[in-house]
């Protein structure tokens, strides 16, 4: 209750504020032709969407679209500040009707198109989704960019206009799924929930996130690989923010274990020690950075100090993760994990093979 007072509060004095603004707005164009009075408002709401000033490019668009309400561009500007600036379902819904406008006006915009499929992305609906993708492909003339998104969805991962993943699947090697998880995400963009499905659709767990006031998470997620059933993995943290106890509990709500976690003075995870639900000591890992601080090598150790096995992390040029090999105990390759980047440095996804380079499973993300 007091969540969606809070975002009545927020609605209200947004509205407050684009009618106070929208006047000033109008009343300093005077003198000027209507073209260019539409202009000079659609380019301070395109300036205002790259400084991520998102309530001031929905004044700026709601001003361009008063003085012209037949320009396609101003409600495609005004529906993408209105998604960018708080994933709530007012905005959505507002954000929707500007892209049904645009179709009004112009039946083969492509932003249209791709815009209300985003929306019901965001909603959960991919049937919705596809169905508009479809229609907007032959109303384009099977435009390259729908067509790409409709490829995406078809492939069972999927993500949202601001590149955050909605629906991750994980496939054998012969390309049959096992398993896929579908994401929400919070008015700051940060995920809100993960619920994990087996190949028929089956729901095989979910976890709602929780986070401190620095935004760092109280409440995770983890999955085996083989099943992908998440359970939750609940964080305490010291006065520092380094999280040093984890603990986990499997789908059922049931405790399978608990990690304890030492820091060096940079702030550098160096030791975690794992304990069965019973309290006793099962493993001992330690951990090496380079001189970036970035992990090097993970160390497996028995509770009587046996080293069991060891991961080496290797990084690219621009200093991303490409490869994570896992060794056994005499220094023998028993599997790997090469990680994949577009050319925006955006991760796409993993591929995962045995010690011989057979390919062992997959997970893509294609936006």
């Amino acid at each position: 209750m007091e969540r969606n007072l809070n975002l009545r509060k927020r609605a209200r004095k947004l509205c407050g504020v684009l009618g106070i603004l929208t006047l000033l707005a109008l009343a300093a164009a005077c003198g000027k032709s209507t073209t260019e009075k539409w202009q000079e408002q659609y380019d301070l709401g395109q300036q205002y969407l790259l400084e991520e000033s998102y309530e001031e490019a929905i004044v700026a668009f709601t001003a361009a679209i008063e003085i012209e309400p037949n320009q396609a561009d101003a409600y495609i500007g005004r529906g993408d500040a209105y998604i960018l600036s708080g994933e709530t379902e007012e905005h959505l819904a507002q954000a929707l009707a500007d892209y049904r406008q645009v179709l009004e006006l112009d039946e083969t915009n492509v932003s249209a198109y791709l815009g209300i499929a985003d929306v019901c992305i965001r909603q959960g609906d991919y049937d919705a989704a596809l169905e508009i993708l479809n229609e907007g492909l032959e109303k384009t003339g099977e435009n390259e960019e729908i067509a790409d998104k409709i490829a995406e969805m078809e492939s069972g991962n999927i993500m949202d206009s601001s590149g955050n993943a909605r629906r991750m699947s994980s496939y054998d090697t012969s390309g049959t799924l096992l398993w896929y998880h579908d994401y929400t995400y919070d008015e700051e963009g940060r995920q809100a929930s993960v619920a994990s499905y087996d190949a028929s659709g089956s729901q095989t767990g979910y976890v709602e996130m929780a986070y401190n006031e620095a935004g760092q998470n109280l409440v995770g997620y983890w999955y085996p690989t083989s099943s992908g059933e998440v359970g939750s993995q609940v964080i305490e943290r010291d006065a520092s923010g380094n999280a040093v106890r984890e603990t986990f509990y499997d789908a059922q709500g049931s405790m399978t274990d608990y990690q304890i976690n030492q820091y060096d003075s940079a702030g550098n995870q160096i030791l975690s020690k794992q304990y069965d639900s019973e309290g006793e000591l099962t493993e001992t890992t330690e951990y090496e950075y380079d001189a970036q601080g970035k992990e090097t090598r993970r160390s497996y150790y028995t509770p009587d100090g046996q080293l069991t096995g060891y991961y080496i992390t290797e990084y690219g040029l621009e200093g991303k993760r490409t490869r994570e090999s896992y060794y056994g105990a005499e220094g023998q390759l028993e599997s790997y994990r090469t990680y994949n980047y577009d050319t925006e440095g955006n991760y796409i996804g993993s591929e995962r093979y045995d010690g011989d380079g057979n390919l062992i499973s997959s997970q893509t993300y294609e936006n």
